[in-house]
């Protein structure tokens, strides 16, 4: 029996020499990542109050970090870059200067416009439309922007001649690829919603030149867009419906 325990405690002093240097070796890793976490913050953060690093080793011996910041004037900066990053990405408004110079015979309610598209999906929704979902809605916005063309009208002449498209439809997501029917019909020509809307405005460009002052625009362009005399009635009936809407 004395000799066995004096085998083991050699082993239980190995043991504990063995923890030690783990632990040493995690301490360094953990100094290091500290040193380039506090370099990281400094050089993109000029005024931090407060910084606590805190380091766990978990039962794999992984070593975890946790940062926390406590300082107001830092998390109003992260708040207001977030917010305008956001802006920037999802809300680019801008008109091309292109666009504007190929627009100038239109009239002022056919050139793009900024709208509440909330209240738009509302009105889409009550309609029972799918093109209040992606990537449609969108879709037309995008185009609509990028030609100049108000995506209100965009959208009266997919009611007008798909009815905004009613989702319980059999064949609702193919006529959503060509919601203006341009080349004759969604079933002649079945696209994307992005190519049907590029070709939508530029027929809507198009079709707009030399029109007489006296002439109404949705008549002017109703000679050629459709074959059926009273289109311009149906056009302009649903555009003012989707103002009215949007701006109660």
């Amino acid at each position: 029996m004395k000799k066995k325990e004096k085998s083991f405690i050699p082993l239980v002093v190995i043991f504990i020499l063995v923890l030690q240097l783990i632990n040493l070796s995690t301490t360094e890793q953990g100094q290091n990542t500290s040193n380039k976490n506090t370099k990281l913050i400094n050089s993109d953060i000029k005024s931090i109050n407060t910084l606590s690093i805190t380091y766990r080793v978990n039962n794999s011996n992984t070593l975890t970090t946790e940062l926390s910041r406590y300082n107001s004037e830092y998390n109003s900066y992260s708040i207001q870059k977030s917010q305008q990053k956001y802006k920037n990405l999802y809300h680019n408004n801008q008109v091309s200067e292109e666009a504007i110079n190929q627009t100038m015979h239109l009239p002022d309610w056919f050139k793009y416009k900024v709208i509440d598209e909330n209240l738009l999906k509302s009105y889409l929704a009550n309609r029972s439309s799918i093109l209040k979902d992606e990537p449609y809605f969108s879709s037309i916005i995008e185009v609509g922007r990028d030609f100049n063309i108000n995506p209100i009208l965009l959208f009266a002449i997919t009611g007008q001649e798909q009815s905004f498209v009613p989702q319980d439809h059999v064949s609702a997501t193919k006529i959503a690829n060509n919601p203006y029917n341009v080349f004759c019909s969604w079933q002649s020509y079945n696209t994307d919603i992005v190519d049907a809307s590029e070709i939508a405005c530029r027929t809507i460009i198009n079709l707009s030149k030399d029109r007489p002052d006296s002439v109404d625009p949705l008549v002017w362009i109703n000679r050629k867009y459709s074959a059926d005399q009273n289109w311009h009635y149906g056009v302009r009936s649903l555009y003012n419906e989707i103002i009215d809407f949007i701006n109660e």
